[in-house]
């Protein structure tokens, strides 16, 4: 089996993606996949893929499949509509966010969205330098913070019917998945 550089690695980001309630959920942050797994039944069929997710748009929606950065030649991607973001807080951003008021999850823009998941947007790892030698000239661009980000923008803005939200760090992960999957 031959292995190739994807042809997508600037549209790969650091994050997880599961069904849960039948709907696909893109999932950034603090504790995110041990909170999917739970809140998507713990089904290994409801689970997209973990700390690589490719994303594509076709028109008003956006599809996620898991993907590294070296891909077999023959790898065909197999696409879910993503129909909700979801920022998994820490303990501490939890703490500044909420201040003492009761933890519920938070509707998000867009726009508020995007920034406060930039760390994880613009993350990039390339274990024993594979992406540099692979990349070449282009590994500037893969790791230049302010390009990632741009490129996530202008893929996910404007979407149709997608919901944007904060998940607050709570006292358990069976609490934090039971809220996600009450809105997920």
């Amino acid at each position: 089996m031959n292995f190739i550089l994807s042809p997508r690695i600037m549209d790969i980001y650091y994050s997880d993606m599961f069904l849960i309630n039948g709907k696909g959920c893109l999932v950034i942050g603090h504790g995110k996949s041990d909170c999917a797994q739970i809140a998507s039944d713990k089904n290994r069929e409801n689970e997209v893929g973990q700390d690589s997710i490719c994303l594509s748009r076709k028109g008003d929606d956006l599809y996620g499949h898991f993907e590294m950065s070296h891909i077999p030649d023959s790898f065909e991607p197999k696409p879910h509509k993503i129909n909700t973001f979801v920022r998994c807080l820490s303990k501490e951003e939890t703490e500044q966010t909420f201040n003492g008021r009761k933890l519920e999850i938070l509707l998000a823009e867009h726009d508020s969205f995007f920034q406060s998941c930039r760390f994880n947007i613009t993350f990039t790892v390339d274990p024993m330098g594979l992406l540099r030698k692979s990349l070449g000239e282009r590994y500037a661009e893969y790791v230049d913070q302010d390009q990632r980000g741009h490129c996530f923008y202008d893929i996910t803005r404007g979407l149709k019917d997608i919901k944007y939200l904060v998940l607050p760090w709570m006292p358990s992960v069976e609490e934090k998945s039971e809220l996600l999957k009450q809105h997920a």
